[in-house]
């Protein structure tokens, strides 16, 4: 399982295990997210700290020194709530 929690695997032994997380890599943390509000708006967010305790987010304010932050706890594994954002330019 990934940081999310998502299966990239059967039931494999811990090298094969241990290659698939690898060859993954890491760089979905860095993508873009956006987070379903209770109202049903998207709110584009970027991922602060994954465990399996938890996933939190905070508001995506594209570095402006003056935006409010707003900060978001999720369950582990990763909600249906929380999808990757099409980054489009």
């Amino acid at each position: 399982m990934d940081l999310h929690g998502r299966r990239r695997t059967d039931v494999v032994d811990w090298l094969i295990a241990e290659e698939t997380l690898d060859a993954a890599g890491m760089g979905y943390l860095a993508d873009a997210y956006e987070l379903q509000l209770d109202d049903g708006r998207w709110l584009a967010v970027r991922l602060t700290e994954v465990s399996p305790e938890a996933i939190k987010v905070m508001k995506d304010d594209w570095s402006a020194a003056d935006a409010p932050q707003l900060h978001f706890a999720l369950p582990f594994p990763k909600p249906a709530r929380l999808r990757a954002r099409e980054m489009s330019f």
